[in-house]
């Protein structure tokens, strides 16, 4: 029942094995090993995550809590399950071993833990994951969907609860997509990150193709009240500046977008040749003489989800 503080024997039953000669204290005490366990599987068997979080989430540890929520929780393997725990002891930790009773069909026990005779984990107790992906605004575990900060180029990790789960990147709405997600077992150790994937929708492509319509309009049109931004493209440089210039292109800027990172890069693979036909002022005589410029017009940027926009940046624009 929620909301109801409860011991794991008296949440589920659960049977408690201890091995003989293992010494691992009273599970009424919090600073022994096996109180330490028994909070420990209260907190997975009543999807608890606040109780979870302050139980065993290192603030020093390089892995996000952000899938730590109470509905994500009971997903879980343990949750609202009698669960069976064994010990065996050395000199200085007790290793658990945490399973559902009966035992799940495939084999394996859910959890295992180490923890100090005198109380305390050691090392990561929860299974973790490490995801990357593009345009990641929230992750969905099974049908909940949880908002995360954005997922850095070279991805991130995760706590998960014991468990079979199904997790999906998901982002602007609209504007990308991305796969049904991976299945996993948090039983299996996998050595790469589960890559989440993410392509741009044709509504999340025209919106970059706007920007860059747009740059290239500023970029192009006749030098007046209002400067060229600083990132249009340009070979030479005029003393005194520009009195006036018109711009002209041999054919239309055609832009790709390409995976990169957390998010997409903006690329012009056949940039065309753009001209340069204006004036600048004689600093002696003060007339206006004619000037010419050639470059080839390369527009580049990124683009990133945030939130339920995308972000298109071009520098200098």
């Amino acid at each position: 029942m929620r909301g109801v503080r409860r011991t794991a024997a008296a949440a589920a039953g659960l049977t408690v094995l201890a091995l003989a000669g293992c010494a691992d204290g009273s599970a009424d005490d919090p600073t022994t090993a096996r109180g330490q366990v028994q909070l420990l599987t209260a907190a997975l068997v009543e999807a608890d995550a606040t109780a979870l979080k302050e139980l065993v989430v290192e603030e020093s540890l390089a892995v996000s809590d952000e899938l730590l929520v109470d509905d994500v929780l009971e997903q879980g393997a343990l949750a609202r399950r009698d669960v069976r725990i064994e010990a065996d002891g050395d000199l200085a930790y007790v290793k658990y071993t945490l399973d559902t009773d009966p035992p799940d069909e495939r084999g394996g026990e859910w959890l295992r833990v180490d923890v100090r005779k005198s109380g305390g984990f050691v090392g990561s107790v929860l299974p973790t994951v490490e995801l990357t992906g593009r345009g990641v605004t929230a992750l969905r575990v099974g049908d909940v969907e949880v908002p995360v900060d954005p997922v850095p180029a070279e991805g991130r990790r995760y706590h998960l609860p014991p468990g079979d789960l199904t997790v999906a990147a998901v982002g602007p709405e609209g504007l990308v997509t991305h796969g049904p997600g991976e299945r996993i077992d948090t039983r299996d150790v996998r050595p790469y990150p589960f890559d989440l994937g993410g392509e741009l929708t044709a509504a999340g492509e025209a919106q970059v193709q706007r920007a860059v319509r747009s740059f290239v309009r500023r970029c192009t049109r006749p030098l007046g009240d209002e400067a060229r931004p600083r990132g249009c493209p340009a070979r030479l440089a005029w003393v005194g500046g520009l009195s006036s210039s018109t711009w002209t292109l041999a054919g239309p800027v055609r832009a790709t977008t390409e995976p990169d990172g957390a998010g997409w890069r903006i690329t012009t693979p056949r940039p065309p040749l753009a001209r340069m036909a204006g004036q600048v002022r004689d600093p002696d005589s003060g007339a206006l003489l004619p000037v010419t410029d050639r470059v080839r017009f390369r527009v580049q940027g990124s683009v990133v989800a945030k939130g339920d926009r995308l972000e298109v940046a071009i520098p200098g624009y």
